[in-house]
């Protein structure tokens, strides 16, 4: 009987580090997503400051800086609904 209920308390502290894990490896997922998301937007940025730096007119200039202005205010809002969960992450 004594062996019986501890393997049911030690099912029980399984379930809850199970749900730990899934959760973790949820919060990774998140992670995951929003540094591929900085990454690939420091990599264009720095490519657009390179074109910006190519152009001698100041006009061209103002075109590129707005252009990026604009594009670093859709990735901040599309960052901002990123899910909280990864749904296909294994489990």
């Amino acid at each position: 009987m004594r062996a019986q209920f501890r393997l049911t308390v030690d099912l029980t502290d399984a379930e809850r580090y199970r749900e730990a894990y899934h959760k973790l490896v949820d919060e990774v997922g998140v992670l995951a997503a929003r540094n591929e998301l900085a990454e690939s937007e420091a990599d264009r940025l720095s490519q657009f400051n390179a074109e910006i730096l190519a152009h001698n007119n100041p006009a061209q200039r103002i075109v590129y800086l707005d252009r990026i202005r604009r594009e670093l205010a859709e990735t901040k809002q599309v960052r901002c609904f990123l899910p909280h969960s990864r749904v296909g992450w294994p489990r």
